[in-house]
């Protein structure tokens, strides 16, 4: 089974629910939708734009830098979700082609993407 998780914040929550319609619109193969949200913003948060999904809304006390926060949460998205696999989407990504998640796995077990070191150019960050 597999879970999508958004770590957001109230200044995407724009795009946010963009990514959301675009789920609704073209993605399938899911059980869940996590989005781990700040507990102050919540107020700001439009539930109703998340009709017809099914999601879980986990609100968190954020600490320290906002960005490495956000990585902290999404090394510890076990523990939001028990899906076998975790399928993570920043809140600015938007579905433009119907696809079933189920398929970006093989055999039961993910397709990792990568490119050689060689290959990057100028991508010293990356490497």
């Amino acid at each position: 089974m597999i879970d999508i998780f958004y770590k957001s914040y109230s200044k995407d929550f724009k795009w946010l629910y963009y990514s959301l319609d675009s789920v609704k619109k073209f993605i399938s193969g899911y059980r869940k939708i996590h989005i781990v949200i700040p507990s102050k913003e919540q107020n700001l948060f439009d539930r109703s734009k998340l009709a017809d999904l099914n999601y879980e809304l986990h609100l968190v006390d954020e600490v320290g830098d906002g960005y490495l926060y956000q990585q902290f949460i999404k090394l510890t998205a076990f523990e939001y979700s028990d899906a076998d696999f975790i399928y993570f989407v920043d809140s600015d990504c938007v579905f433009y082609k119907t696809t079933n998640l189920e398929d970006l796995l093989e055999d039961n077990k993910p397709e990792i993407l990568y490119t050689d070191y060689k290959d990057v150019g100028d991508a010293i960050c990356w490497k």
